[in-house]
């Protein structure tokens, strides 16, 4: 996909398109119809018409490439990660409730251009933080990475043995 003057992504090959409408689609259809009814557009329908009605809204340029794919990461959002919790003392806390201070340490760091600000779907070949959110209520880093070969599933990678189970590749 390339950009264009405006750094939103240009138009998308057929199959392109028809991966990324079939990963959409492979969510609760919910999300999909809050987009297009959001949008003005008809939402109703089965997952079948939904996948016609995506793919027509697009080429009529109704919706945009940069849409879809910011709808899927957004369906994708709590997927397959970890998430770790922590309590803070009350100073730092009051720390990452000001702005300005949030901001500071950010560009010490290099990454102030990550706040606030959206990286869609595609993600970097090497874990990097691809988004960092922050507001007086949350303040979230989201890291990741592009995984091509997951490998066999976990599932059959596990034998039982008269012992129980035990995992093949151990």
């Amino acid at each position: 996909m390339n950009g264009d003057e405006e750094g939103n992504l240009e138009t998308i090959n057929e199959n392109d398109l028809s991966l990324l409408i079939d990963l959409t689609l492979s969510h609760n259809n919910r999300g999909i119809q809050d987009f297009l009814r959001s949008k003005g557009l008809t939402f109703s329908g089965t997952t079948e018409e939904l996948r016609e009605k995506l793919k027509n809204y697009y080429y009529n340029e109704n919706i945009t490439t940069e849409e879809l794919i910011t709808l899927l990461d957004q369906l994708e959002e709590y997927g397959n990660q970890h998430v770790y919790l922590f309590n803070l003392p009350r100073r730092y806390l009051d720390q990452l409730r000001d702005e300005s201070f949030v901001r500071q340490n950010l560009e010490s760091k290099n990454i102030l251009d990550l706040y606030n600000q959206y990286k869609p779907l595609f993600l970097p070949e090497n874990p990097e933080i691809t988004a960092i959110n922050h507001d007086l209520d949350w303040f979230k880093v989201r890291w990741g990475v592009k995984k091509e070969d997951l490998g066999s599933p976990i599932e059959k990678n596990i034998i039982e043995t008269e012992r129980g189970i035990t995992n093949k590749n151990l």
